[in-house]
């Protein structure tokens, strides 16, 4: 079971480029992103997403998301990177 805590869950317009959690490729600036902010083990935990691979993360259950790893995946999928 995961001990991770969803705290903030909001969509904004990039105004830099930053890099997805998800698949670690670059969110451009003026591009949509989502940005969540959680608890986990104590320590706050904020990250970005590409819409597309936040809403991938949001079809697993709280059993799958224990073995997601940030930047493992491909852009919007599932998919591990070398797969």
């Amino acid at each position: 079971m995961s001990d991770y805590t969803l705290l903030t869950e909001k969509t904004h317009r990039a105004r830099k480029s930053y890099s997805c959690s998800h698949c670690a490729e670059s969110i451009a600036r003026n591009e949509e992103y989502v940005y969540t902010s959680g608890s986990i083990h104590g320590t706050i935990q904020v990250d970005r997403w590409h819409v597309v691979c936040r809403a991938v993360i949001n079809t697993w259950d709280v059993a799958e998301r224990d073995s997601w790893r940030p930047g493992l995946y491909q852009r919007g999928t599932l998919k591990k990177k070398w797969e």
